[in-house]
């Protein structure tokens, strides 16, 4: 199926001085399921992403991933993930090496996790993801590793 959200963003801020934001947002994704087994999910998104430096209000998110979940079995399934996003800032700030400028990030993402469900109700899985964002300001640079392991039981 495919799930498709267009629109218009107008952020104004009441403090003076702090620019605000118009422009399109969008938000597009295709899903398949091949089989009963098999399914793969593709998106992008343009999104205003609220953002936590008090020199930018925000930045815009550009954004493609896509997901691939091959059930190996009715208790075992495992799943692939991918993403590359493009991050643009809305204000300059000064980088540590002394520059004024826009900052921009660009962002890539990939996991893979395994899932094993031991009852109907409770399952457990295993899930590494790596991140890694490189950005105009050198401060802002990182690689990201994580293993997490699950338990869930529905009640």
């Amino acid at each position: 199926f495919i799930d498709a959200k267009l629109g218009y963003s107008s952020k104004k801020y009441d403090q003076p001085g702090k620019s605000g934001f118009n422009g399109s947002i969008i938000n597009i994704s295709l899903t398949n399921e091949y089989s009963e087994f098999t399914k793969i999910s593709l998106s992008g998104h343009r999104e205003l992403v609220e953002s936590f430096y008090l020199n930018n209000n925000f930045y815009v998110e550009n954004k493609i991933a896509c997901s691939f979940v091959y059930a190996i079995n009715h208790k075992l399934t495992s799943q692939l993930d991918g993403f590359y996003s493009i991050n643009e800032y809305n204000m300059s700030n000064i980088d540590l090496d002394g520059s004024n400028e826009k900052r921009s990030d660009k962002m890539i993402g990939i996991g893979v996790d395994i899932m094993y469900k031991i009852q109907p109700w409770f399952s457990t899985a295993i899930k590494y993801t790596f991140r890694e964002r490189d950005s105009n300001f050198y401060a802002e640079d990182y690689e990201n590793n994580q293993l997490l392991l699950t338990i869930k039981a529905e009640i």
